[in-house]
């Protein structure tokens, strides 16, 4: 010890505080490898699932800001461990993924009520406008109420039914567009077109209209006008604000309003972007339904929410969670159906028998003289076997949106404390 203080005094002043510093973290380093080695007890309900070692306070979050991509941290870590659930220490929040259709089941269908909550991120926090919407809020009053609406409303056969005139025109839009740029020899960006078809779709459902804007009017071959690609854009910038192991998610609790990342301000920035498009289109509709008589019959989405009543006869969906929820529906309604269309017709172009089976049950299905239907989808069952296959295999998220546990409780046979986020892996 002496000897270490007679070298560190002979030292110039900066040398002494940076060996100092090297010293002191590599202390505590050893000193929290040694604390973080797993407890042996034969009380397995009382002890996480497996996981790897950490650093002090961070856990494993270097290990995370290092991986590239992330789902494949995850992946490896758990096939290292040879185990379906793993516990991952982010700077104190336990992340808990589940690579297992069982502890999976047991988590969202048998114990839904323990893991219903969700983080409470400033993320969410915006994109939810204060966790107004369904798919963001946490188990309570609000969610219920969200839920049972879009559940027996929104979602019910009725209103599908109701607009399947709408997404008809849509689809004829789209092969309109397609057929255009064939004439003009111009290739084609799939991406960009299944991507243009879902946003076409969405704004049709929700707002009656793909024209977001009274001044802007889609060509006549289906393509999407200026404002129509801004709000795309916007919607998919918001979508990428969403929780997807970023570390400053998990160092938002100790530095919230520092903008680490810049995320803050992106999401902000996006969000208030989407809502510039859609909250005029709100605010006219509620206007015309609950203070000049309405029109002649309900027509689309936002009209179902307006006019909807509780058994006091009040208004049920505020303008502000009509707001906060067709956010939502844009952020969740466009990516799914357009990442499951570019893979599926890459996949069948990778693999032309594939492709020869799908094509020749559409021609004995739908029959060459006419174009697809709705209504032949039920008969399509080798199209709708590659559309699983699909989702199963090119997911548009390697996890699904994180659950937070209620409370104290076990999954999978192992404690899983209040707070933790549950992580359902959706592919291997």
């Amino acid at each position: 010890m002496m000897m270490m203080m007679s070298v560190t005094t002979s030292l110039p002043y900066p040398f002494q505080i940076l060996l100092v510093f090297i010293i002191t973290l590599a202390s505590i380093t050893l000193l929290g490898r040694m604390l973080s080695r797993p407890t042996k007890t034969k009380d397995r309900s009382r002890q996480l699932p497996p996981g790897p070692r950490g650093w002090p306070i961070l856990g494993n979050l270097p290990e995370l800001i290092m991986a590239r991509p992330k789902y494949k941290y995850f992946h490896l870590a758990m096939k290292e461990l040879q185990t379906e659930i793993a516990c991952f220490n982010f700077a104190g929040v336990h992340a808990i993924t589940i690579n297992s259709d069982v502890i999976a089941r047991e988590a969202f269908k048998e114990r839904d009520a323990d893991f219903a909550d969700r983080p409470h991120l400033f993320s969410m926090q915006t994109i939810g406008d204060n966790f107004k919407s369904m798919g963001i809020s946490s188990y309570g009053e609000q969610f219920m109420k969200m839920k049972r609406v879009i559940t027996t409303e929104i979602m019910s056969a009725k209103t599908l039914n109701m607009l399947v005139a709408a997404r008809t025109i849509e689809a004829d839009n789209l092969i309109a567009h397609v057929h255009s740029m064939y004439q003009r020899s111009e290739t084609i960006d799939l991406r960009e077109l299944s991507r243009a078809y879902g946003y076409a779709v969405t704004m049709t459902m929700l707002f009656g209209r793909r024209n977001i804007t009274k001044e802007n009017v889609s060509s006549d071959d289906g393509r999407l006008g200026k404002a129509q690609k801004d709000h795309l854009e916007a919607i998919f910038n918001t979508l990428n604000c969403l929780p997807s192991f970023s570390h400053a998610d998990y160092l938002e609790r100790w530095f919230k309003g520092w903008n680490i990342d810049g995320q803050e301000e992106m999401v902000k920035l996006n969000c208030n972007l989407v809502r510039s498009y859609n909250n005029p289109i709100i605010d006219e509709r509620v206007k015309l339904w609950r203070e000049k008589g309405g029109k002649a019959s309900v027509e689309d989405w936002i009209d179902t929410f307006i006019t909807l009543k509780d058994e006091n006869g009040n208004y049920l969906v505020t303008p502000d969670e009509l707001k906060a929820q067709c956010v939502e529906f844009c952020i969740a309604a466009i990516d799914n159906p357009a990442n499951n269309m570019e893979w599926t017709l890459a996949e069948m172009l990778k693999n032309p028998e594939i492709l020869s089976k799908a094509l020749k049950e559409l021609d004995v299905v739908v029959g060459k003289k006419r174009l697809v239907q709705e209504s032949d989808i039920p008969n399509l069952n080798y199209l709708k076997a590659c559309c699983r296959e699909t989702f199963r295999i090119h997911p548009s998220a390697h996890f699904v949106p994180p659950h937070v546990a209620r409370q104290d409780t076990t999954l999978g046979g192992y404690f899983i404390p209040k707070g933790s986020h549950i992580h359902i892996c959706r592919s291997n």
